[in-house]
């Protein structure tokens, strides 16, 4: 009867051990509230914008850089505070856009996961597209931020 007992509990500790070790090495990612702002028409904006590279990401810490970013478009800009947020511009162009998302995760310290999905119905032209977000927290400019672009119809 011991014999069962102290096999049934080392089976358990042993498990649990596993189970302790193994949820350590699970990745937590913190999402990170962000406001998508409104930078006017979405056809204008990213006609101002075009000398950027599409679907590429860009960051701005300061007013300076916020301004210098956005020195195009011709509506007034919102304004943010910079001493704890950053601002992020996007833009692209895909087939008969039907709806945005678009999320951030901070995966370590200084690292950071931006997910764009596009939601795309059928067209026959490209239509432009921008996400320009304001987030919660400062973002260092050292950061690396991963940007993933998913497309679905």
């Amino acid at each position: 009867m011991y014999k069962l007992v102290f096999r049934t509990l080392s089976a358990v500790i042993l498990l649990v051990g596993a189970f302790i070790v193994l949820s350590g090495c699970e990745k937590k990612m913190e999402k990170v509230d962000i406001t998508e702002l409104d930078l006017g028409n979405r056809g204008e904006v990213c006609d101002s914008m075009n000398h950027l590279d599409g679907e590429k990401l860009y960051m701005a810490n300061t007013k300076e850089e916020y301004e210098t970013l956005l020195h195009r478009i011709p509506n007034s800009l919102p304004n943010i505070d910079f001493s704890n947020s950053t601002f992020i511009f996007i833009s692209g162009g895909v087939q008969c856009l039907l709806n945005q998302k678009v999320s951030l995760l901070q995966e370590k310290s200084n690292q950071y996961t931006l997910t764009v999905d596009l939601l795309e119905g059928i067209g026959l032209s490209v239509e432009s597209w921008y996400i320009a977000i304001c987030t919660n927290k400062k973002i260092p400019n050292n950061a690396t931020i991963n940007l993933k672009i998913n497309k679905h119809f």
